[in-house]
């Protein structure tokens, strides 16, 4: 499976590569079913030129991830794939703002836009650790506490909080993740989870297939922390954990139904690169 999905993601960078351990707990959570609704297309020569996860994340939410090859692009490989996903679910999809096709087909096979996240950048030169207010400290969990990790990512998320152990060891002991806590006397209060980029490109990554973009995956804060001026102390930590471990550039995501989330970046010197539009398309019974 990982020869599989690493030939996915040779050609469609908006794939995340992932380790054999993340791939096999992907297949183990409910959400997946072992892959039953999976889908590759094949060509006559055997290679991979399509592919399709679908993951179901509620009642009736269901997320897919669409992948086709660019040389396959506008022959009906990425419709036949969306066709066959779940036809009585609500879909939800991810495509680049960079990749105008995504969009008309999306739209084409009865998807809306959701809202977009902006993906920023900037280099890692230049970061020092911010003063935090209230005494809280900033650590990074070098024992890669699972048990910790779910139980943060729960009071800081909520129901939006995966809290499959399974998936959360592998993303947590990926060789290249830490886990930062913001931490008030012996209670943490917040998390920032980093990593090397899962979406770089070819030419983004050294020879070792290892990524030269670092990541902020998930950063968030506890409602009793929230307002007091922690945020940006609790990013600018994870920053400079990423430079500490040789990442020249870094990159983010902030949502644009949130200004404060985008002011914040772009206080940190981010610019943004592209964005990601995220799409829904309702269960045929569902009202507008």
């Amino acid at each position: 499976m990982q020869k599989l999905w690493a030939g996915v993601c040779s050609f469609d960078a908006s794939v995340p590569t992932r380790t054999a351990a993340e791939i096999e707990a992907r297949l183990k959570h409910p959400a997946h079913e072992r892959g039953a609704h999976w889908r590759v297309v094949i060509a006559g020569n055997g290679a991979i030129v399509g592919a399709l996860e679908v993951g179901f994340i509620g009642t009736v939410r269901t997320e897919v991830m669409l992948a086709v090859n660019p040389a396959w692009r506008r022959q009906g490989v990425g419709r036949a794939l969306l066709q066959a996903a779940p036809r009585d679910r609500r879909l939800l999809v991810t495509s680049r703002a960079g990749v105008p096709g995504a969009a008309e087909l999306l739209t084409s096979e009865g998807f809306t836009e959701r809202y977009r996240e902006a993906r920023m950048r900037r280099k890692s030169v230049g970061l020092d650790p911010l003063e935090i207010p209230d005494g809280a400290v900033v650590t990074v969990d070098t024992e890669r506490d699972v048990d910790r990790c779910l139980r943060v990512l729960a009071e800081v998320f909520g129901d939006d909080a995966e809290q499959d152990a399974g998936l959360v060891t592998a993303w947590i002991r990926r060789p290249d993740c830490r886990v930062l806590y913001l931490g008030v006397g012996s209670r943490d209060v917040g998390i920032c989870i980093i990593a090397g980029s899962e979406h770089a490109k070819k030419s983004e990554r050294k020879q070792d297939g290892a990524a030269t973009i670092g990541v902020v995956e998930q950063v968030g804060l506890t409602k009793l922390a929230r307002g007091k001026g922690m945020s940006r102390p609790l990013v600018r930590a994870g920053l400079v954990e990423l430079a500490k471990m040789g990442f020249p550039d870094l990159e983010v995501l902030a949502d644009r139904r949130r200004t404060s989330a985008a002011e914040l970046y772009e206080a940190e010197g981010f610019t943004v690169v592209d964005d990601d539009v995220h799409w829904i398309k309702r269960e045929p019974w569902a009202k507008e």
